[in-house]
C-alpha cells in the first residue's frame, strides 16, 4: 500500500483546491484525482479531488480559499495497527468560515487498506459529500459497498451513493463516487483491496506511506 494526504499552506495561484485530499495506490492507482487522465491537468476545483465537497442548498460548491496567513495542519504517527494521520482543515475555508465552520480528517493506513474519517460542522443547508475518484467504472454492490476494479469502498455510516462519469471531452477516463450522508456532517469510509482481486503475498504488509504536508 501507498497513500498520501495533503494539508498545509494553500497560497499559490496555481495550487489546486485539494486540501484534505488523499491518494491510494496498490500495484496501480486505486483512488487518485482524475486530473491525471485529463487532457489539460489543470482542473483545480474541489470536485476533481479526493476530498470533501461542501455543497450549499442551491447546489453551488463552497470553494477552498487561498491565504498567506493561515494554513491547514497535519500530524502523523505509527503504531502496531498502521500509520495514522490527522489533518485540521478549517483554515482551507477561512473566507467561508460561517459556511464551513470546522473540519477534521483522520486516516489510518493498515494491511486492510485505508480508513478515512471526517468530522465537520457546517451551516444549515450545507452538505458534505465524500468524493472518491477512480480510474475504472464503479458498480454498487448488494451489500451497499462500491466496487471499482480492485478497490472496495464501504461507508460505515448511512449514505446515498452517486456515480459520476468524467466528461469525456476533458478526460480520457475516470469516474467520481459521491457518498452523501443521510444526516449530519460526518463520514467513516473504508477503502479496501477487493477479496477477489489479484493478490500476491508480497503485498500483505504496508510497504510505504507518504504523508505530505503541502
Amino acid at each position: 500500500w501507498w497513500m498520501s494526504m495533503i494539508a498545509g499552506q494553500f497560497d499559490q495561484s496555481h495550487a489546486h483546491q485539494d486540501q484534505g485530499s488523499f491518494t491510494l495506490f496498490r500495484r496501480d492507482w486505486l483512488a487518485v484525482t482524475n486530473n491525471i487522465w485529463s487532457y489539460s491537468g489543470i482542473n483545480q476545483d474541489v470536485p476533481v479531488h479526493n476530498t470533501l465537497r461542501f455543497v450549499r442548498a442551491d447546489g453551488t460548491v463552497v470553494p477552498q480559499t487561498r491565504s498567506e496567513v493561515v494554513a491547514s495542519s497535519l500530524s502523523w504517527s505509527e503504531d502496531a495497527v498502521g500509520i495514522r494521520a490527522v489533518a485540521t482543515l478549517d483554515n482551507a475555508y477561512y473566507a467561508n468560515r460561517t459556511t464551513v465552520q470546522a473540519w477534521t480528517r483522520s486516516t489510518l493506513l493498515s494491511t486492510s487498506g485505508l480508513r478515512v474519517t471526517d468530522t465537520c460542522t457546517v451551516a444549515t443547508g450545507v452538505t458534505a459529500v465524500f468524493q472518491v475518484h477512480v480510474p475504472v467504472a464503479p458498480t454498487i454492490q448488494v451489500d451497499g459497498s462500491v466496487r471499482a476494479g480492485s478497490l472496495r469502498i464501504h461507508s460505515r455510516v448511512a449514505v446515498n451513493i452517486t456515480i459520476v462519469p468524467m466528461d469525456t471531452t476533458q478526460y480520457s477516463r475516470g469516474y467520481r463516487v459521491d457518498l452523501t450522508p443521510v444526516g449530519g456532517c460526518a463520514h467513516d469510509v473504508d477503502l479496501e483491496w477487493a477479496e477477489d482481486a489479484l493478490y500476491s503475498p508480497d503485498m500483505a504488509l504496508v510497504s510505504s506511506a507518504d504523508i505530505q504536508a503541502a
